[in-house]
């Protein structure tokens, strides 16, 4: 069970979560708000080869109504990211990591130049980690779908632009799940890995990774899937177990 929580904590940590406030950046978001109702709950089942772990979720609006607060809480990690609604752009995270012998506060954050809007064809997903990509993902252009390139913002002026390899979120097909003694009708996307010249000499290390999201309005996570990778533990399913949207 420890070796499943610290794979899940690394999943929630992945791409370092060290503090940045960036300088401002001018990157416009191509995804749409989902129309998330406050107090949304939501639980999910994580399993790989270790065993299994649950997860808790929370989604509120800020004061302003500008936000959405998304909490996640596992037995060893508190995570709270905040998106901005219009664009599903995330502007700050804090992870709270607790184990016997200490307990380490870490937090992230940007601030945008200019005004955030959605584009029609073109357009980058900014992250300021790997983990936030389930959470922005529900405003995808599910309907009208098209590729949409993620960078993730570090203390460089541009994010990963200049990175040796592209990554995209795409749409890859419907399917209808049977979880929970239901069945949920599904988009799926698949995040791409373009990769070319010398690094796809390490083709093998990036894993698969698919996520299912709900069909119907406000298109919540059903199941994230990743398979493959660098390292046997890079292979995790995560499903939903409870939705308080559900009747």
């Amino acid at each position: 069970m420890k070796k499943l929580l610290k794979f899940t904590g690394f999943f929630l940590l992945f791409f370092a979560f060290q503090y940045v406030s960036a300088a401002p950046q001018q990157i416009y978001s191509p995804l749409h708000d989902p129309h998330i109702q406050s107090g949304e709950n939501l639980s999910y089942l994580v399993v790989n080869k270790k065993g299994s772990v649950t997860i808790k979720e929370t989604v509120e609006l800020d004061k302003s109504g500008r936000k959405y607060l998304i909490r996640v809480t596992t037995p060893l990690i508190y995570r709270e990211l905040a998106l901005l609604r219009e664009t599903m752009t995330p502007v700050e995270l804090t992870i709270v990591t607790k184990n016997d012998n200490y307990l380490l506060t870490t937090r992230k954050s940007i601030k945008y130049s200019g005004k955030n809007q959605n584009t029609s064809k073109t357009g980058k997903l900014a992250l300021l980690s790997a983990s936030d990509m389930p959470y922005a993902l529900r405003g995808f252009p599910f309907e009208n779908p098209v590729p949409i390139e993620i960078i993730f913002i570090n203390d460089q002026e541009t994010g990963n632009s200049d990175a040796p390899f592209k990554v995209t979120a795409e749409a890859a097909g419907e399917e209808s799940l049977s979880i929970a003694d239901r069945s949920i009708p599904c988009y799926i996307i698949e995040i791409k890995y373009h990769i070319s010249g010398f690094m796809s000499l390490f083709k093998s290390m990036f894993p698969k990774t698919r996520l299912w999201y709900s069909k119907a309005s406000p298109h919540y996570l059903v199941k994230y899937e990743n398979k493959g990778g660098q390292g046997s533990t890079g292979n995790m399913v995560m499903t939903i177990a409870d939705y308080s949207g559900w009747n």
